[in-house]
């Protein structure tokens, strides 16, 4: 049976994050190198952690994981430092 809207809407989580801010996603399994999927689910470059505290962590954001689905995602700070810092 399809997913609706409605189906897809339940199916978004909170988590509970270590730090308030954007946090951007670094790793979609959905996304496939050179084969399109027409069905992404993703979270587009990223969420924003400004929810309420979680599971002993400051903050919280919703954020779509699909079945069978990973994601990665990296705070935005850690991210531009580690773009500046060149190769090692």
């Amino acid at each position: 049976m399809p997913a609706t809207q409605e189906h897809i809407d339940a199916q978004t989580p909170r988590l509970a994050f270590s730090g308030r801010g954007f946090w951007v996603e670094v790793f979609n399994s959905d996304v496939y190198d050179n084969w399109v999927n027409p069905i992404v689910a993703g979270n587009g470059s990223g969420v924003n952690a400004s929810g309420g505290r979680m599971h002993g962590l400051p903050c919280s954001a919703s954020i779509e994981i699909p079945a069978n689905g990973l994601r990665r995602l990296r705070p935005r700070q850690q991210l531009n430092r580690a773009r500046h810092a060149g190769p090692r």
